[in-house]
């Protein structure tokens, strides 16, 4: 996938690949934060055909991590076919059987009521997941590096073929950490996009997959 941006140089958004986007500049800065939120017209996306993509499609915006926690809801229906998928018989015989104790018990106390009262009995699967309120452990998500992980493993696991988009990623990971970080992207062949408000001479710290910068003159330096 081709990304471009107003009148600089496409960037190209490889699966399996970190890229880093840098700037000093403020404007460029919000330009592309808003752009990736399909907040204006900057930004756009191609892919390897130039077919134009629609942003909310081929971009997962995940921003600042440290200022938000995974929005299980945002995927709940890829994770939900995929826990669904995942259960063999045996386990669907055994939540079928778990649920009708529970509904049989609700049952007797509307008995007691004296009143026509009855349970509906559902045992759609969705439904059933929907009722455990699935969601990520809150005191895990306190970690950085662990909710982008996480994120790249559920785009993994649930086929999601649309790009990361972090900001910040370098106030919260060490060095070391960033290169973790592009194992794990090779390992999940999954799309990760670093926006950076930085300096040129903080490129060292980006060595994993490609560093593209624009400059506050608006020049492109790749």
């Amino acid at each position: 996938m081709k990304l471009s941006y107003a009148s600089h140089k496409e960037i190209k958004l490889g699966r399996g690949q970190i890229t880093t986007l840098g700037t000093c500049s403020p404007v460029v800065y919000t330009e592309l934060i808003q752009g990736m939120q399909g907040l204006n017209e900057q930004i756009r996306l191609f892919d390897d055909e130039y077919n134009e993509c629609a942003i909310n499609k081929a971009i997962d915006w995940c921003g600042d991590v440290a200022c938000r926690t995974i929005e299980v809801n945002q995927y709940l229906t890829k994770l939900e076919r995929l826990i669904s998928e995942a259960l063999t018989d045996d386990d669907r015989n055994q939540i079928h059987d778990c649920l009708s104790e529970l509904y049989s018990a609700v049952e007797q106390q509307l008995f007691l009521t004296d009143l026509p009262l009855e349970v509906t009995y559902d045992f759609d699967m969705k439904h059933l997941l929907k009722f455990a309120k699935i969601h990520f452990d809150k005191k895990w998500q306190t970690n950085p590096y662990d909710i982008i992980e996480s994120i790249l493993k559920v785009h993994q696991e649930c086929d999601i073929e649309s790009c990361v988009v972090l900001t910040n990623v370098a106030h919260y990971l060490t060095a070391s950490q960033m290169h973790e970080l592009e194992d794990s992207v090779v390992a999940t062949g999954q799309s990760l996009l670093l926006l950076e408000f930085c300096r040129m001479n903080q490129r060292d710290y980006y060595d994993v997959g490609s560093f593209n910068f624009i400059d506050e003159d608006f020049v492109d330096w790749y």
